[in-house]
This record gives structure tokens, sequence and C-alpha cells, in this order.
């Protein structure tokens, strides 16, 4: 579909909407079929042009009103360790389009390989829709690396968006999380990040990258559950349920080793449910690996939360390891002051945080321009 089918699809249909018009009434008050009210609203082709005046009479419009696009539309982009999700909405907040992706962490996969899977769901995305009319707020994992983010700028910028700004994942969560209120967000996923927002600044504990982070993610969690599984089966560890469960898959160690190097932090992450599915059952060892990291966490926001104010400090938690029902027991067993905050799983799409960032990016720039 060419932008101006696209433009006047739109403008039809909501014309016609706007004057309380169904498409049979106007399909008889032209003379013309529902099917070709529907083709026209559907962007497949446009009117000629007698037809196009005598449209115009009827809806009491000049023809140009079909072809003015006014539209503006948000773009929200959320990367973190395993998936991109992307999400276009218009200024209503409709939902125009989305698309799951792999992973985007330059970090991980390098700018190249990053950049590449960006472009393809970007333009997966958007379809047809002018980047001209477009507002973007990408949340991406490594985006703000002194290495990488200058490339993913100059990479958003050939686009031509009507604005965009690249930043971290966790402004994401900070968004649909806090909004604007003193708190702090906890990403608990492959990696993990904290954020501490004070009066609209924000501050970030850990999220050093997997080499650093002592703990937390589903990556630091799986390592030490295969360490557990190897440390047992030489006789150096306690017997573990653990090795009772890769052991169903992975009878050879070397062959495990192996698939373990070559699949490298992502393969290494998803043994983090093994260690939950022992620890379920009672299982020690992966019960003290789960309190040690989530100990971990709790420090960091007992740290991050000593420089606010507030009786009750808002705490939101989002990653895939907030789906496991045992992280927040635990979380909440590791606090020494429990009761000081209130812990809350976000209950939105991680993305949505990225839209509504979008939506502000959108505001701050047409103050620019009428202060201009």
């Amino acid at each position: 579909m060419s932008d101006i089918m696209k433009v006047f699809a739109n403008n039809f249909k909501n014309i016609r909407l706007s004057r309380g018009l169904t498409q049979k009434q106007l399909a008889d008050k032209i003379n013309f079929s529902c099917q070709s009210i529907s083709k026209w609203e559907n962007g497949i082709g446009v009117p000629d042009a007698v037809t196009l005046a005598k449209i115009a009479r009827v809806l009491s419009v000049s023809i140009d009103s079909f072809f003015i696009d006014e539209n503006i539309y948000f773009l929200g982009i959320d990367g973190g360790g395993t998936k991109t999700v992307y999400t276009l909405v218009d200024e209503k907040q409709n939902k125009i389009n989305e698309f799951r992706g792999d992973n985007c962490n330059p970090v991980d996969i390098g700018i190249e390989l990053s950049t590449k899977r960006l472009e393809d769901g970007i333009r997966m995305v958007c379809n047809d829709i002018p980047f001209t009319k477009i507002y973007a707020f990408a949340g991406i994992a490594g985006a703000i690396s002194a290495k990488f983010n200058p490339a993913l700028k100059e990479f958003f910028q050939k686009f031509g968006f009507a604005a965009f700004e690249v930043n971290s994942d966790n402004c994401n969560i900070v968004s649909s999380g806090l909004g604007k209120s003193n708190g702090i967000s906890v990403i608990l996923g492959t990696g993990i990040c904290i954020y501490r927002q004070k009066d609209g600044e924000q501050k970030r504990y850990s999220g050093w990258g997997y080499f650093f982070d002592n703990g937390g993610s589903s990556f630091n969690i799986g390592r030490e559950g295969i360490a557990a599984h190897f440390e047992a089966l030489d006789g150096i560890g306690e017997p573990t349920e653990i090795s009772k469960i890769i052991l169903e898959d992975h009878k050879d160690s070397n062959t495990f080793l192996g698939e373990l190097y070559d699949g490298g932090k992502k393969e290494i992450s998803y043994y983090s449910r093994v260690v939950y599915t022992a620890a379920s059952h009672g299982d020690k060892v992966a019960l003290d690996i789960l309190r040690r990291n989530m100990r971990c966490v709790a420090k960091i926001i007992e740290v991050a939360a000593s420089e606010l104010c507030e009786d009750t400090i808002p705490v939101v938690l989002a990653g895939g390891l907030t789906c496991e029902v045992l992280t927040m027991e635990i979380l909440k067993s590791e606090l020494s002051d429990c009761e000081r905050y209130d812990l809350k799983i976000l209950g939105v799409p991680p993305v949505q945080g990225a839209i509504i960032l979008a939506t502000e990016l959108a505001a701050k720039e047409k103050m620019k321009g009428e202060n201009s």
C-alpha cells in the first residue's frame, strides 16, 4: 500500500464515521457498493476524480481533506536480553501494529547484528507509515554503553523520525511502573539492572554486565546451578536434584559442556529454570542458590533506598524471573525491613513504558517548536 493510499484510507474512514454513516449508507448515497467503500477504506485503490468530488459533496468536505495527513504515531521499542518488542500506536493510543523479534543487545551480539535486527523490526512494525510522522523511543539493554550508544543514535537518525531517543531498557520499566514518582525499578531477567528515581533523576545500581554483576539474574542463577551440578558429579559438592534434572537430558557431561559454551549466556540462563524447579521441591542446594541471589538483589535495593525519604518506597519488578513465585517470596525474606517497601511486579508490558516516553518526546518537541 502506498503512502497516499494509506492516508486516503484513514481519512476517508474517519470522515465517514464522523458523519455517523455506515458503509452501506454512504454507498447508497453515491450509488456504489459496500464492497467499494470497504476496498477504499482498506487502502485498495483510490476513487477516480469524479467519484471523489461526489463523495466530498455528500460528506461536506473538500477533496483535499482526504489527502492531508495530520496524524502522528508513537513507536516504542523494548529490547531485553532475550527478545525485542516493537509497538506502534496512534495519537489515541490505539495499537496499529506490533512485532516481536530477537535480542538486540549490542553487548551480546555486536553492533552490526543489533542494528540489522532493529532495522528489520522497525520496518516490519511501521510498514508503510512515513517515518516523518513517527516519534520513537527505544529502551534497549546495552544502549547506554559508551562503545555502542553513538552508533545506535546514528542508526536511528537515518530513518528520519519526527524525533527519537535511545536509552536503557530500564527507562521503560521506570516509565511504566513508577511514572514520575520516587522509587526503585528492578529488572531480573537474563541480566540484572536496578534504578533509583528521585525527583525525576535516575541513578543506576548494578547492571554492569554478566562478567561483573554478582547475582540476581537468570544467568547468575543458571551458572551457579550448573556449577553445583558439576561439583555434585565430582563428589566435591552436595548431592542436588539439579543434577537429577540435568542428567535426564544430558548424560554425557562433555557434550553438555560443549552445548553450554556454544550457546553462551542465553543457554546458561535457561538453566535458572532447573534451579527453580529443584528449589520448589525443597532441594537445599537450589534454595541456597536462590537465597544468595535474592540477598544480592535485596542489598542493592536497600542501598538505592537509602537516598529516598518516603515512608513506603515503591519497588517495581520486571523480567523473566518475576514469573517465578519463589522470586518474590525469597526476596521479601532477604530484605531487612520488608514492610518499608511496596514490592509489585510490573503489570503491563515494558514496551508500554517506551510508548509513554515516545509520547512525552513528542510533547517536548511541540513545546520547543512553540517557543522557537
